[in-house]
């Protein structure tokens, strides 16, 4: 089997002085694993279509991830779901891929591109 560098981030959570806190995602761990694609579907949410698919990451047994951490493999994002050591044998963690936030994404949609006054041919 050929594994893949997988990186494991936590969430750290700061005070930030004024009464709020501040949240941040760290790199944890990086992993060597396997990503296999389980399900997926197309959700409407809100007016917006959403995919929502799962996958499944094998690697070794009695790591230090639990399912408040989240997993970047090759540029995608993944909530983890579930892990599980069946037999301590290996790990299999169930991941969910996140869409990036529409505000995040480059502008690809010539019709966005067009400004205000403007109107796409």
């Amino acid at each position: 089997m050929i594994k893949h560098p997988v990186k494991i981030q936590r969430l750290t959570i700061e005070d930030n002085g004024m009464g709020g806190v501040t949240e941040e995602w760290n790199d944890h761990l990086t992993i060597m694993g396997i990503v296999d694609y389980i399900s997926g579907q197309e959700t409407l949410i809100g007016g917006q279509y959403a995919d929502r698919a799962t996958h499944i990451l094998i690697c070794d047994a009695g790591l230090d991830i639990t399912n408040k951490d989240r997993a970047v493999y090759r540029k995608g994002t993944y909530h983890i779901l579930h892990v599980d050591n069946p037999f301590d044998r290996h790990g299999e963690i169930l991941l969910e891929y996140v869409e990036p936030d529409q505000e995040e994404e480059e502008v690809t949609d010539p019709d966005q591109e067009a400004g205000e006054d403007e109107v796409p041919e």
